[in-house]
């Protein structure tokens, strides 16, 4: 990889070492160390399908143009901003110096800032041309899911004991396969509002902050697709804020995530009513976790399956009450 590196990029001196980067679930992404002491960050995506990750760097530069302020991979000799090793697309990406803000200690100004951001990447992902709106399956199959719960279910019946771990997940199944029984919502019904691009994953752990609480930029677009906002702006304030429970602090931090997007992107209360609805919903008919664990033997996500059981437990018989609570507290101006 190294020499690749150096004959790829114009650098002001050559790479001398790469390390592991700490951080991301399902990823493979390093540091850069060069001779003079910079440092870049190696991003390594999961596909090297070109098509895919030229929509993913025409959409940096479409948020980028409209005044997002996207973090873009650095210019190739061969004026790229990728570069194809081993059969993975790699992107190398000047290295930001600032301190990550872990989600508990995120303060209402980094809140209403992440808003702010994400209603920017709506408004400017409205100017998408045809080749960037992709189309996203973003609702849910009974018979999918439940065929993977019931493949997950067949491996824990082939334990001969069950560890903390396994009992979370036999309950998380059990509450899963009863909620799709009953479940007679179809997604078509719903107001969704306008789709447009979206970011597609995000949080504060693809964000920099400045230390005034105020987003530097964003990256990692990995995801991007085109679909509606208002999932995305549900889906993005459930992990902001609800990561952990339904607390009065937690609604508190809707209301300023919620505010800063507003005082942007207007939504209307139907819309976001209903893409809120379809987001819990979903989390019934999440099997990633499992899947990871138990298909896959990947246990680096094992503690997301608390605190979605969680949510899972509260959500079960209150999706309703929880949507009316959202509203009644963020959209009385």
């Amino acid at each position: 990889m190294i020499p690749t590196i150096n004959k790829t990029y114009d650098l002001t001196s050559k790479v001398i070492d790469i390390k592991p980067f700490d951080g991301g679930y399902l990823s493979n992404n390093q540091i850069v160390l060069c001779e003079n002491g910079e440092r870049f960050f190696l991003k390594r995506y999961r596909s090297s399908v070109s098509k895919d990750i030229l929509r993913i760097e025409d959409t940096e530069s479409l948020l980028s143009q409209y005044g997002v302020p996207v973090l873009l991979g650095r210019l190739t000799v061969d004026n790229t901003r990728h570069f194809v090793f081993e059969d993975t697309a790699c992107v190398l990406y000047d290295y930001i110096d600032y301190p990550s803000i872990p989600r508990p200690a995120l303060s209402s100004n980094h809140l209403s800032s992440l808003g702010v951001l994400l209603a920017s990447i709506h408004h400017a992902g409205e100017n998408a041309n045809e080749d960037l709106k992709t189309p996203q399956n973003e609702f849910w199959s009974n018979e999918k899911t439940l065929k993977t719960l019931n493949e997950v279910d067949n491996i824990l019946n082939t334990l001969s004991e069950l560890n903390s771990f396994d009992k979370v997940s036999r309950k998380s199944i059990d509450i899963k396969k009863v909620f799709i029984a009953n479940n007679s919502i179809h997604p078509e019904t719903l107001s969704l509002g306008e789709k447009t691009i979206t970011h597609g994953d995000f949080h504060e752990g693809n964000v920099f902050f400045d230390q005034n609480g105020d987003v530097v930029t964003v990256f990692d677009l990995e995801k991007t697709r085109y679909g509606y906002a208002s999932l995305e702006l549900a889906r993005s304030m459930m992990l902001l804020c609800f990561d952990d429970g339904f607390s009065d602090g937690n609604f508190a931090k809707a209301t300023d995530y919620l505010k800063g997007y507003r005082s942007v992107r207007e939504i209307a209360e139907i819309e976001f009513s209903d893409a809120l609805k379809v987001y819990c919903i979903k989390l019934f008919y999440s099997t990633w976790v499992e899947v990871e664990h138990y298909k896959n033997s990947n246990s680096k996500i094992d503690h997301f399956l608390v605190s979605a059981f969680t949510n899972l437990e509260y959500l079960e018989n209150n999706i309703d009450t929880f949507v009316s609570s959202i509203l009644s507290r963020c959209f009385i101006d």
